[in-house]
């Protein structure tokens, strides 16, 4: 397979993070103008699963994917979890990100202590993913007992590559000659 030298390829991606970038402003009524701009539908995906580090019924940390991979943007996914000590103070919320429910093949991308009512053991937690247009990842938790929020996160999606990965990766290319 090769790559088609009819397209410049520069040109098609900054003509799609323009065409995102005007989407992001009419989801966010930024721009007047932007009402004229014609209905697109963006089908991007999540390309790995998004979770939290939980304990299994032998008390075992695994990785509970609650944001499947290949989930389309916009789309909310609950996991329910309940505490597993009596009178437990805290909870650490662990954000996963990777496919396997074994920790060893995860990444946690963000830890966050969360103060909670001292409940006997079992009293429920709702934890609810989601992710936009923007790639910023929503995170709600709620006390299931009490019927109220405990708290609401909003974990920007780091890129792939570092910007070294980036530049080294940039350089490589820029001594390859198309024909």
């Amino acid at each position: 397979l090769e790559p088609s030298k009819e397209i410049d390829q520069d040109k098609v991606v900054a003509m799609g993070a323009a065409v995102q970038g005007i989407m992001l402003d009419v989801q966010e009524a930024k721009l007047e103008q932007a009402r004229n701009f014609p209905i697109v539908v963006v089908s991007d995906v999540t390309a790995r699963g998004m979770g939290v580090v939980a304990l299994d019924d032998n008390d075992e940390e695994s990785n509970s994917i609650i944001l499947p991979r290949n989930t389309p943007y916009g789309q909310e996914y609950s996991g329910e979890y309940s505490t597993h000590w009596d009178y437990q103070e805290t909870i650490l919320l662990q954000v996963t990100e990777g496919d396997d429910e074994d920790l060893s093949y995860v990444t946690v991308i963000i830890e966050h202590p969360i103060p909670i009512p001292r409940y006997p053991k079992g009293a429920g937690i709702r934890i609810t993913m989601q992710w936009d247009l923007s790639g910023m990842v929503h995170v709600k938790v709620f006390d299931m007992t009490a019927g109220k929020p405990l708290k609401n996160l909003e974990i920007p999606r780091k890129a792939n590559m570092s910007e070294q990965d980036v530049e080294d990766r940039r350089q490589k290319l820029s001594r390859r000659e198309v024909n």
